[in-house]
């Protein structure tokens, strides 16, 4: 759309025949609808302040706020009417009504005349990064996902048919879930092919996200939220269940529930995130969130961080397998082969004797013999099978594959996490033992599918926002975080 066009709408839109304190007004969303991209509205509406004056205001409405543009000829004055103190917009000669329908003009309003200079005109739709973005986002929001109407319309577009929308199915601290129902013959792929183009008419700050509901027609579509609430750990490890296990706080799904699974239940996990992603945060968490819950006399942990920098404030964690974080590859490579040549057969002998299959049912019997679970955690596993040659690679491989398989039943259980996971580090008999994946945001397809048999993770929003998959669900999720502080209070 040229500029001469879009400034002939503008007008035709804000042109009042009825007088001016009866139909003053278009709201932004109304604009918005229209124009299809923010950028190019405000583009007409700051050629459009040459010629009149424009002013925005703010209204409440059941669905939120929404900013309205005022067209007012030179000299002429519009009615004020009371400002809510708990709205704040950086706006010159702006004021924000309540909900009013303008069909008359507001008793004891005082006018207030309109500048038109140049400077002014220039702030008229500069909204403070300070406040809520009520202003815009909640209002670009409701446009994006929030009609039904209008989202069909946007799939329309690209030859795409949706029965039906509905609203705000979750609301999330990264993003809203949407349940669509597509029309019969609209495939999967083919809302996934246009999310990105779907994401840039929206407006969104990413691309939108699909993915299938089993055992139903509809698709579960997640809008990236222009604002994320931070999600602190420590205040959810009091919701952990309090019966016996190795509770783990996950993460919190889109309808704010926190979810947490039991690592004798998932057994494994296999996690894979590239930087930035969260991945590394996630481990920290799941660090804490078992030191916290055990004691060093009910807990071990092998924690081995080849980098050498990401887990340095735990050092002194009393639940430390051998007392330190290893950050010598070699050293990491021993301590996982004395776990298998010596702690492995000595758990063994100790179940063969109680006539149990597992650490589980010896718990359950009672008894005087406890064996507290050690828990295996390894970040950035690719480096660490990089030291190795190709025939030391095989044969570490191939001891990681004989600890996952029969550490489940002994209490030791595996982490293992790489920004890399590629066939040649990740390979399919790891696979195959580690029941439990985590995916955080990932460079391809093709990693996504490494850890998860499936794409989707390339499309995560980073800095938390995960897929984890577990008895063959998918969920994605929000993690918790932590940072040096909360170690500093653990340690």
């Amino acid at each position: 759309m040229d500029l001469h066009t879009a400034n002939h709408k503008l007008l035709r839109l804000l042109r009042a025949e009825k007088p001016l304190w009866q139909r003053p007004w278009v709201s932004y969303k109304e604009l918005l609808e229209q124009f299809r991209s923010r950028d190019a509205l405000l583009q007409a509406l700051e050629s459009l302040l040459g010629a009149d004056n424009v002013v925005v205001r703010m209204r409440l409405t059941p669905e939120g706020r929404d900013l309205l543009l005022y067209r007012v000829p030179r000299g002429l004055a519009v009615p004020s009417v009371r400002e809510p103190e708990s709205v704040s917009v950086d706006v010159d000669d702006t004021e924000f009504p309540s909900n009013h329908d303008f069909e008359a003009e507001p008793e004891g309003g005082v006018p207030a005349t309109i500048a038109s200079s140049t400077s002014r005109r220039a702030n008229l739709f500069r909204v403070s990064p300070n406040t809520n973005m009520h202003a815009t986002h909640a209002v670009e929001r409701s446009v994006s996902a929030g009609s039904g109407h209008d989202l069909k319309e946007v799939f329309s577009e690209f030859g795409l048919c949706l029965e039906s929308i509905s609203k705000h199915t979750a609301v999330g601290a990264t993003f809203d879930r949407y349940e669509l129902l597509p029309g019969r013959g609209t495939q999967m792929a083919a809302l996934r092919r246009v999310a990105e183009d779907v994401g840039r008419v929206l407006g969104c700050v990413g691309p939108p996200t699909f993915t299938s509901i089993p055992g139903s027609r509809s698709v579960m579509m997640d809008v990236p939220l222009p604002r994320r609430r931070p999600l602190p750990l420590f205040p959810v490890l009091e919701k952990l269940p309090s019966t016996h296990g190795l509770w783990v706080a996950m993460g919190m799904a889109p309808s704010g529930e926190l979810v947490a699974r039991n690592l004798e239940a998932m057994v494994h996990i296999l996690v894979g995130g590239a930087t930035g992603s969260g991945k590394t945060r996630w481990l920290m968490a799941l660090v804490i969130g078992l030191a916290c819950r055990l004691s060093p006399l009910e807990l071990e942990i092998l924690l081995v961080d080849v980098k050498g920098t990401d887990f340095l404030g735990f050092a002194s964690l009393p639940h430390l397998r051998g007392g330190a974080v290893l950050t010598d590859p070699w050293e990491a490579i021993a301590a996982v082969r004395e776990l298998l040549e010596v702690e492995l057969p000595a758990r063994t002998e100790i179940l063969r004797r109680a006539g149990c299959a597992n650490m589980v049912d010896l718990r359950e019997k009672g008894g005087n013999v406890y064996v507290k679970p050690v828990v295996v955690i390894i970040d950035e596993f690719a480096d660490l099978m990089c030291v190795l040659s190709k025939s030391e690679r095989l044969e570490f491989e191939r001891d990681i594959v004989r600890l996952a398989q029969r550490g489940r039943s002994v209490a030791i259980h595996l982490v293992l996490a790489t920004q890399r996971p590629t066939t040649n580090f990740v390979s399919g008999a790891i696979k195959t033992n580690m029941p439990t994946r985590v995916a955080f945001r990932l460079p391809q397809r093709v990693d996504s599918a490494v850890i998860l048999d499936r794409p989707g993770a390339e499309a995560l929003l980073g800095n938390g926002d995960m897929l984890l998959l577990h008895d063959g669900q998918v969920q994605r999720l929000q993690s918790y975080y932590v940072d040096a502080d909360d170690i500093r209070r653990l340690v």
